[in-house]
Protein backbone atom coordinates (compact mmCIF):
# COMPACT_ATOMS: atom_id res chain seq x y z
CA UNK A 1 0.00 0.00 0.00
CA UNK A 2 1.16 3.49 -0.75
CA UNK A 3 -0.39 5.19 2.29
CA UNK A 4 -1.74 4.32 5.72
CA UNK A 5 -5.20 5.29 4.46
CA UNK A 6 -4.90 2.77 1.60
CA UNK A 7 -3.85 0.08 4.06
CA UNK A 8 -6.69 0.94 6.45
CA UNK A 9 -9.25 0.65 3.64
CA UNK A 10 -7.80 -2.67 2.48
CA UNK A 11 -7.73 -4.08 6.01
CA UNK A 12 -11.24 -2.83 6.72
CA UNK A 13 -12.55 -4.33 3.49
CA UNK A 14 -10.87 -7.66 4.23
CA UNK A 15 -12.30 -7.93 7.71
CA UNK A 16 -15.74 -6.72 6.62
CA UNK A 17 -15.82 -9.49 4.01
CA UNK A 18 -14.98 -12.00 6.75
CA UNK A 19 -17.51 -10.66 9.23
CA UNK A 20 -20.31 -10.56 6.65
CA UNK A 21 -20.13 -14.30 5.96
CA UNK A 22 -23.23 -15.95 7.46
CA UNK A 23 -21.37 -19.09 8.54
CA UNK A 24 -18.24 -17.51 10.04
CA UNK A 25 -17.90 -16.95 13.76
CA UNK A 26 -14.11 -16.94 14.14
CA UNK A 27 -10.80 -16.77 12.30
CA UNK A 28 -7.06 -17.06 12.87
CA UNK A 29 -4.75 -14.39 11.45
CA UNK A 30 -1.34 -16.03 11.29
CA UNK A 31 0.96 -13.26 10.10
CA UNK A 32 1.32 -10.55 12.70
CA UNK A 33 4.44 -8.99 11.15
CA UNK A 34 5.91 -8.59 7.68
CA UNK A 35 8.84 -10.88 6.92
CA UNK A 36 11.05 -10.60 3.83
CA UNK A 37 8.76 -10.88 0.79
CA UNK A 38 5.63 -11.52 2.90
CA UNK A 39 3.95 -8.16 3.56
CA UNK A 40 0.56 -9.21 4.92
CA UNK A 41 1.27 -8.38 8.55
CA UNK A 42 -0.44 -5.87 10.80
CA UNK A 43 3.08 -4.70 11.75
CA UNK A 44 6.00 -3.98 9.46
CA UNK A 45 9.27 -5.96 9.60
CA UNK A 46 10.57 -3.64 12.35
CA UNK A 47 7.43 -4.52 14.41
CA UNK A 48 5.95 -1.03 13.96
CA UNK A 49 2.15 -1.01 13.53
CA UNK A 50 1.09 -0.07 10.02
CA UNK A 51 -1.83 1.88 11.50
CA UNK A 52 -2.57 3.41 14.87
CA UNK A 53 -3.07 0.47 17.27
CA UNK A 54 -6.52 1.71 18.30
CA UNK A 55 -7.61 1.75 14.65
CA UNK A 56 -6.27 -1.77 14.04
CA UNK A 57 -8.10 -2.99 17.14
CA UNK A 58 -11.35 -1.34 16.04
CA UNK A 59 -11.13 -3.16 12.70
CA UNK A 60 -10.17 -6.61 13.93
CA UNK A 61 -12.41 -6.98 17.00
CA UNK A 62 -15.70 -6.32 15.25
CA UNK A 63 -17.91 -9.38 15.84
CA UNK A 64 -19.01 -11.61 12.98
CA UNK A 65 -22.52 -10.82 11.73
CA UNK A 66 -23.35 -14.54 12.04
CA UNK A 67 -23.44 -14.24 15.84
CA UNK A 68 -26.90 -13.16 17.09
CA UNK A 69 -26.90 -9.79 18.87
CA UNK A 70 -28.48 -11.26 22.02
CA UNK A 71 -25.65 -13.80 22.30
CA UNK A 72 -23.09 -11.01 22.00
CA UNK A 73 -24.83 -9.02 24.72
CA UNK A 74 -24.92 -12.06 27.02
CA UNK A 75 -21.21 -12.71 26.45
CA UNK A 76 -20.33 -9.05 27.11
CA UNK A 77 -22.29 -9.05 30.36
CA UNK A 78 -20.70 -12.31 31.44
CA UNK A 79 -17.22 -10.96 30.69
CA UNK A 80 -17.98 -7.90 32.81
CA UNK A 81 -19.30 -10.04 35.66
CA UNK A 82 -22.91 -8.92 35.14
CA UNK A 83 -24.39 -12.26 34.03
Amino acid sequence: METAEDYEKLLGDLYSALYDRPILCGYCYTQLTDTMQETNGLLDAARKPKLDEARIRAIIVDPARSIPAEKLEQARKKAQGQA
